[in-house]
């Protein structure tokens, strides 16, 4: 979308914000708002949008602001429980603030803690492995590939029945639900889009009885010990932004004809540091909300009580006078998953490196879809010494939004 320098600032950011919902780089979108200002009044969203390091910061760290929670939205968002995956997502643990969000993280923390994830270490690179190599089979086969339905969907989708003890037959089913329920979290979701994420509050329930009724009830695997709204709940959030950033591992491991994967081929100490670039550079949940308690001063704009904030990531992450990285946020928020993503990004990395010397992105494959997660749909990756004549380009079912 071309928006004019001259246009006033609140219409810029309007029209670049809108501008998010498909484009081939929505980082350069967020470098270009961080470009207007610290903080940007948008009255045409009804919210003040944080764009710098040092205001975004401190917004997610103080106890001086609160995320959306049901309460806001009954007041300020008419309607939004008519939507069953709407209001499951606004009544979460993601839009609950303390002291019910401490005592809802302690439902989820005990699956979560490090030991949990280190003895998940093997599995995760064995699954990597497993993917990679379906993947890698199927491009020698036909030449070309869309490495998204059999690759950065598949992995998170699998790795999460592991943590849950779910069936990993079933890993296709579940991300094709979390494609289609991700939307509850985006910045402008559509009647289309919710209609479909509330289908799969119904396939889920669905889909945890019949598996009860399959279950022994003395093996308790960790999805007997969660809600279903709990179960959904973790397969969202560990699902969608993992998904992103793996789709962001490998545009950024391919590109420029395979610059990078031979850099690292060469040292792969500098993997894990590497991940951490990309996360701050190219996060995978670009956006997130808060609301001001009280008035507020921020970097000199005065900021009313209960006033919306979008607090832009992605914008804040790149700005040169940060020193840090909010990805996955601060204080009471912080992601409990954020160890289980590095993991799944570093194995997949290990695991794509001794075959993307002969990979490639095919040109202009790669389109962000999204707001508050910017996701790629479709990854075409070819062969830079492609399989004999007579191989046919092919397209790969898998699962998707639609």
């Amino acid at each position: 979308m071309e928006v004019s320098a001259e246009a006033p600032v609140e219409v810029q950011a309007t029209r670049l914000l809108l501008s998010l919902r498909r484009t081939s780089d929505p980082y350069e979108v967020y470098d270009r708002l961080r470009g207007l200002g610290p903080v940007l009044l948008v009255p045409a969203l009804n919210s003040v949008v944080l764009c710098g390091y040092d205001v975004c910061r401190h917004v997610l760290r103080s106890a001086e602001f609160r995320v959306p929670d049901a309460a806001w939205r009954d007041q300020h968002i008419p309607g939004w429980r008519r939507s069953t995956a709407m209001e499951a997502y606004g009544t979460s643990l993601l839009n609950t603030n303390p002291p019910e969000h401490q005592a809802g993280r302690e439902r989820f923390a005990p699956h979560l803690t490090r030991s949990v994830i280190d003895r998940l270490t093997t599995t995760v690179r064995e699954l990597a492995d497993d993917c990679v190599r379906g993947f890698a089979a199927t491009l020698a086969r036909y030449g070309v590939a869309d490495a998204v339905p059999l690759l950065t969907v598949p992995l998170p989708a699998r790795v999460l029945c592991a943590l849950l003890g779910l069936p990993d037959r079933d890993a296709e089913t579940v991300a094709g639900m979390m494609l289609r329920h991700q939307v509850v979290g985006e910045l402008f979701p559509t009647q289309e889009g919710l209609a479909g994420a509330d289908r799969v509050t119904g396939e889920l329930a669905t889909y945890f009885r019949r598996l009860r009724e399959g279950t022994d009830p003395k093996a308790q695997p960790v999805w007997t010990q969660l809600t279903e709204v709990e179960c959904l709940l973790l397969l969202q959030a560990g699902f969608s932004t993992t998904f992103a950033l793996l789709s962001t591992a490998l545009c950024e491991l391919l590109k420029d004809d395979g610059a990078l994967a031979a850099d690292l081929t060469a040292r792969p100490e500098l993997i894990p540091d590497t991940v951490e670039g990309w996360l701050r550079y190219r996060p995978p949940a670009a956006v997130v909300s808060r609301i001001t308690n009280r008035d507020a001063v921020l970097s000199g704009v005065s900021v009313p009580a209960d006033t919306h904030l979008l607090v832009l990531i992605a914008a804040a992450n790149r700005d040169p006078d940060g020193p840090g990285n909010l990805s996955f946020g601060l204080g009471a928020h912080y992601c409990l998953g954020a160890q289980l993503a590095r993991m799944e990004a570093v194995a997949l990395i290990q695991a794509i490196l001794p075959h993307a010397v002969n990979w490639r992105l095919q040109s202009s494959s790669a389109v962000f879809v999204g707001h508050t997660m910017p996701q790629v749909r479709a990854l075409d990756v070819t062969m830079k010494h492609p399989p004999s004549a007579g191989a046919s380009d092919h397209t790969v079912d898998g699962p998707t939004a639609d």
